[in-house]
């Protein structure tokens, strides 16, 4: 059946199904209406948001520098503030940005929130996270994340035409823990103790981080295919994603250090002001 031509509204744009559909539709020559859910036009910081979000021409009605998610803005710029709008593709992040902002996660309608950072956390969220590098060719870009977790999150002015190779690097300060990692492509994961390698199209690869390790998660992506990489952590309650805190970033040219577990240190805490409620 064809849609050519078409007026056709869709619901939940934001969603991961009412995304791919609004995008099938409009390849079809449909005149496809989004509807997602509504924030501010003038939000009080920068607005980035999840690409979703900006299939369907959001981006272009927001008048304050709006810009979708990316690798290379997923942190603050240094001493300013940004708000993120998340839609219900990152639920899994949710508890991790309300443990360490309360306050200053909101809902936004059923499923998206919204994650105030404010210019003074400059001073203390780089500490955690992984950092990142990404290789087409000569062509290589680094920076750092918070999480390791990319659904159609990648880097905006980065040509390639052929796959991209990203690696991930952090040391990891908790104890042995079961996790998996899924993924479109061919991943390497790579700890002390730990070598595993798996490939295919959203694949799950289950392993054990071990104790105090230095850790590199590698994936080679699918030709003409989106970025697909979330690690999680398996527990009682079900998969979660890991502590923010439990990861610190290596620098991209450290030598990971696979040897015998040093003695155990914790990751500098969080300072108490930077989760306090604005």
């Amino acid at each position: 059946m064809s849609f050519r031509g078409r007026r056709v509204l869709v619901t939940g744009a934001d969603g991961f199904i009412g995304s791919h559909l609004a995008e099938a539709l409009v390849r079809d020559n449909a005149e496809v209406t989004a509807l997602a859910e509504a924030v501010a036009e003038n939000p009080p910081s920068r607005l980035i948001f999840m690409r979703q979000l900006g299939f369907w021409g959001i981006l272009s009605s927001v008048t304050s520098g709006a810009a979708f998610l990316s690798l290379d803005n997923w942190l603050p710029p240094d001493g300013h503030a940004v708000t993120y709008l998340f839609t219900s593709q990152a639920a899994l992040l949710r508890p991790l940005y309300e443990q360490f902002f309360p306050g200053r996660v909101r809902p936004v309608g059923r499923a998206s929130f919204l994650v105030n950072f404010e210019a003074a956390d400059w001073s203390w969220v780089r500490r955690y996270g992984w950092t990142y590098t990404a290789r087409c060719g000569d062509t290589v870009a680094a920076g750092q994340v918070p999480f390791l977790f990319n659904v159609q999150v990648g880097l905006e002015d980065f040509p390639c035409a052929g796959p991209i190779t990203y690696e991930w690097r952090a040391h990891w300060h908790g104890p042995d823990t079961d996790m998996t990692l899924y993924f479109s492509g061919a991943a390497v994961i790579t700890a002390r103790g730990l070598s595993v390698h798996q490939g295919g199209f959203e694949q799950t690869l289950a392993f054990r981080m071990p104790a105090d390790s230095d850790v590199s998660i590698v994936v080679t992506g699918l030709p003409q295919s989106a970025l697909i990489a979330i690690l999680r952590e398996v527990s009682t309650a079900g998969l979660r994603a890991p502590a923010w805190e439990r990861f610190t970033p290596l620098p991209a040219n450290q030598p990971l250090n696979l040897g015998a577990a040093a003695p155990a240190v914790a990751p500098a805490s969080v300072p108490a002001g930077a989760r306090s409620a604005p």
